[in-house]
């Protein structure tokens, strides 16, 4: 993404002013309006995100998403249902009069458009719309484009995940994306919302999601069978739903309140990511200086496991207390020598590629261990109690 002050620059050349107040989305819309004057575009809508329930869970609990709080208000509340959290690309679907056309939630570096990917699924534009009913025509589906395989060859890189296959069939041009999905399959479409104002941003568009997809499923447009698909949906116990993706190998679940609008570009009070979390004791290996309302305190503490002897830092975690930071901080801003070698359970949400823990939370202190007992990223919460 291009920085704000490289697109104030650009905005400025073009006679566009008093751009410092606005967002970057906010200039980038400007740039595109400008240079898309009069051209055939699709409807350019912002995807709505998630906020993350993490919030609401107690890590002091064997299972912090046994949270009451988390219960009382998403897991147990039938105004709200849930579904996987799938980990693809996320896509536009525009049902027009003419066609089937597609486009990412990443921006043209040119014109700051949507990136259209239309041509690189000719599983949805090989679709005759006239096939469809009239309702369907100008619908806007929110979704994720989904390979079914982990490991692909390219001819330049062999795929090392589900994810990394959906990118290079997403952002390749279609010279490459069509052979490779006729070699290990075509990816798939998996549509969880309805994103254009004429559905109704107001209206029961999760309804209208299974209306459109049981439309899809009564086509017969071999070889793209079973390319139009939903999420796995949870309207009951969405507890159990949530531990079953998890111990099932799945990232975690997506919460939605049936009676919310749809907010393009916000991450909405409507919907929030729950993810699963790994359990890993640690040990304090060092600090980093905290920063904006922690300045001249300690900010993170560095920690680490033991790896063939030796001490190997895997994260910082910086969720703590005020008090807690406070008492941990010397004189002169340092950690406190008392807590080097301290281990401390923490929970993460997953490793980056190089071994290092995303999302590090404090559960607890462990007095009754030592760094000699920090041997191991942990266990995925759900599996095996």
């Amino acid at each position: 993404m291009r920085r704000k002050a490289d697109l104030i620059t650009e905005a400025e050349g073009i006679g566009l002013v008093d751009m410092d107040s606005l967002s970057t989305d906010q200039i980038m819309d400007g740039l595109r309006d400008y240079y898309c004057l009069g051209k055939d575009i699709l409807p350019q809508i912002a995807p709505m995100l998630c906020k993350d329930a993490k919030d609401y869970l107690d890590f002091s609990l064997e299972k912090p998403w046994l949270s009451p709080t988390l219960q009382r208000i998403f897991l147990g509340n039938n105004d709200w249902i849930a579904e996987e959290k799938l980990d693809g690309c996320r896509m536009k679907m525009h049902i027009t009069p003419k066609g089937i056309r597609l486009d990412s939630r990443r921006r043209s570096d040119v014109d700051y458009t949507y990136k259209e990917r239309t041509e690189n699924f000719p599983q949805f534009t090989d679709i005759d719309v006239k096939n469809l009913p009239d309702w369907m025509i100008g619908l806007v589906l929110d979704g994720e484009i989904l390979m079914p395989m982990k490991s692909m060859d390219t001819g330049a890189v062999v795929t090392d995940g589900v994810l990394s296959s959906t990118i290079v069939i997403c952002n390749s041009s279609p010279e490459v994306s069509i052979p490779l999905q006729q070699k290990y399959g075509w990816a798939k479409f998996y549509v969880f919302d309805i994103c254009d104002e004429r559905a109704g941003f107001h209206s029961d568009r999760h309804g209208l999601v299974c209306k459109v997809r049981n439309v899809f499923d009564g086509l017969n447009y071999s070889p793209y069978k079973s390319c139009f698909c939903m999420p796995m949906r949870c309207m009951g116990s969405k507890t159990v739903f949530f531990e079953q993706i998890v111990n099932n190998g799945g990232e975690g679940i997506v919460l939605k309140n049936i009676n919310a609008r749809y907010e393009p570009g916000k991450r909405s009070y409507g919907m929030y990511k729950l993810k699963k979390f790994f359990a890993v004791d640690v040990f304090v290996t060092g600090y980093l200086p905290g920063r904006h309302g922690n300045t001249g305190l300690v900010g993170s503490l560095c920690v680490s496991i033991m790896k063939d002897g030796k001490a190997v830092e895997i994260g910082a975690v910086s969720a703590f207390a005020g008090d807690l930071r406070r008492h941990m901080t010397a004189d002169d801003g340092s950690l406190k020598d008392e807590y080097y070698g301290r281990v401390i359970k923490c929970y993460y949400q997953e490793l980056t590629k190089t071994g290092r823990c995303r999302h590090m939370i404090i559960s607890e202190w462990k007095p009754n261990k030592t760094m000699y007992d920090c041997t191991s990223f942990g266990f995925l919460l759900g599996v095996g109690y």
